[in-house]
């Protein structure tokens, strides 16, 4: 297989789009193809496979020849199945528009339509090109079609004959580091490659002898794999057998997520996508798989290299959602009403009111507003404790004390990945504002600029805090008791500004630093949270 050109600018090659004008139950639409993937997805009865037919019909390169000997082109029976009722000359007329300007003599737009076809039993025939002689305009273009929706056990597949394919070292090689790529084995089997053919199931496929089962034993699965990797080397021997002459190739594959299991899928997507780079071949594959038609939402882009075409039926004929979003499809392949998504917060908690307001000052807005802070009136050695313990219901919070808690707290609690100090030093915030407001001095900006509509000076300030703590405490659970009841009466009625933010701007102005490492912090927690948490959902959803 040839290797990855690093730092090669992407040329152009293959389709651009598809325009139907008619063609049975199409609506007139315009279908974008992905540079390297196109994922085809909609209910039954949708069009999808015809779809397929419709991007391979064009194309065909007869001297050269796949693994199994074939001619790479899309053979017209295999992709269509015509209605002598329905299918009438003249009703089937589409355009397929070329990225590579010079792949067809005629243009890069590529007309596509269906006349009359005397003494055969189909009763149409579609011609590429304006004009009706046979074969005019066929395009010299790789293409492969693969149908994996009929799946036989290995073992009971009528005249089967199986021989040694003729693949090189190095694709033997390349298939076996496929092979463990998509079915995820860790063991590394070294597999021997086993071709088997059989005219009556109209297939080709390479199978594997393990060390701990022959051919005859793999799954469907495999089978359809087998398939399909047998397709990526026959578009490495295209590519290097023309060299500089090569122009690239379509791969089409009807339903590719066929009997593989969901870690398989994604891991098959990967795969495509890697390979579709390295050959600069297209695949569009049909699919209802959720997991393969996330991943191509998921890898959408202004590269323009996966695009997702989503069919839905209506009375009127068959449309086309454009870059549908994972919820429609879901909603439409389901056919229930979609829940309506829920932004994951984060839990916090805090040990009082005071930490509470504190925390809501410090945090930007959409920091904060991805949280559900919680006044959990604990004290700080009980938060701590939680911090560390594994209850389930708490696995995904954060636990939030005072600055005050660093002072007896044990190193297991320090170094909890869940436990959030307040930048306060090791005061509670209430504390922290007092200090600061106190040492300012009384012609200070704070003092003179507060808008409170009376009066306010440091010696009012002082008083009040005076007054309302008296001359002894017994012990400190008193004078912590004494400034959270100052705290809130000179919050509430306006002394510290409204609900104390301009005694908290006059704080942080003081301790921008420590406020910025504590913002930073807190936020990659949060942000850690969400992502495990939604992982969380996503597999509980995929099982």
């Amino acid at each position: 297989m040839p290797g990855k050109t690093k730092g090669k600018q992407k040329r152009d090659f293959g389709i651009d789009s598809i325009e139907v004008e008619k063609f049975r139950n199409f609506k007139p639409m315009t279908i974008n193809l992905g540079r390297y993937i196109t994922v085809v997805s909609g209910q039954n009865g949708t069009g999808k496979s015809t779809l397929l037919g419709m991007l391979g019909q064009p194309f065909g390169l007869v001297d050269k020849k796949d693994v199994f000997g074939r001619s790479m082109r899309a053979k017209f029976t295999d992709m269509f199945k015509l209605s002598p009722e329905h299918d009438a000359p003249g009703e089937h007329i589409y355009y397929v528009n070329l990225r590579d300007q010079d792949l067809y003599q005629s243009g890069p737009h590529v007309q596509v339509k269906s006349y009359k076809r005397d003494g055969y039993k189909l009763p149409i025939r579609l011609v590429t090109g304006a004009r009706r002689g046979k074969g005019d305009g066929n395009i010299d273009y790789p293409v492969i079609y693969l149908g994996l929706r009929r799946t036989y056990p290995v073992g009971e597949i009528p005249n089967a004959a199986s021989t040694a394919p003729l693949l090189t070292v190095k694709e033997v090689k390349q298939l076996n580091k496929w092979y463990n790529a998509v079915f995820l084995s860790w063991r590394q089997d070294d597999l021997e490659p086993v071709k088997l053919t059989a005219s009556t199931a109209k297939k080709a496929t390479i199978l594997v002898n393990t060390k701990s089962y022959d051919y005859l034993a793999n799954s469907a699965g495999q089978d359809n794999l087998g398939q399909i990797l047998a397709a990526l080397l026959s578009f490495g021997r295209v590519k290097d057998e023309l060299g500089d002459a090569y122009r690239g190739g379509l791969l089409l594959i009807d339903e590719l997520d066929a009997t593989l299991f969901p870690a398989s899928q994604e891991a098959l997507f990967s795969l495509l996508l890697s390979a579709a780079i390295d050959l600069e071949i297209q695949v569009v594959f049909t699919t209802h798989s959720f997991q393969l038609i996330e991943q191509a939402i998921a890898k959408r882009g202004k590269s323009n290299d996966v695009q997702v075409a989503y069919l839905r039926r209506r009375d009127d004929g068959i449309e086309l959602v454009d870059s549908p979003d994972m919820i429609d499809v879901l909603a439409d392949l389901t056919v229930k009403m979609p829940d309506r998504p829920k932004k994951t917060k984060v839990e916090v908690l805090c040990e009082d009111d005071e930490a509470k307001w504190f925390l809501k000052m410090i945090l930007p807005r959409a920091v904060y507003s991805k949280c559900n802070v919680i006044s959990a009136g604990l004290g700080c050695g009980e938060l701590g404790e939680l911090s560390i313990r594994e209850i389930p219901s708490l696995s995904n919070s954060l636990f939030v004390v005072d600055g005050d808690a660093v002072k007896n707290a044990c190193a297991k609690v320090k170094n909890s990945p869940r436990l959030c100090i307040l930048p306060t030093g090791v005061k509670n915030p209430e504390t922290a504002i007092y200090d600061t407001l106190a040492e300012l001095p009384d012609n200070g900006e704070f003092w003179t600029s507060m808008e409170l509509g009376f009066h306010y000076s440091r010696q009012m300030f002082i008083r009040s805090y005076e007054e309302s703590h008296g001359a002894y405490f017994p012990d400190d659970k008193a004078k912590r008791r004494a400034d959270k009841s100052w705290f809130k009466s000179e919050k509430s009625r306006g002394g510290l500004g409204e609900n104390g933010k301009e005694a908290f701007r006059q704080w942080k102005s003081m301790n921008q630093e420590e406020c910025d490492r504590f913002v930073s912090a807190f936020s990659d927690k949060v942000e850690r949270t969400i992502r495990r948490v939604e992982a969380m959902v996503k597999m509980g959803k995929s099982l």
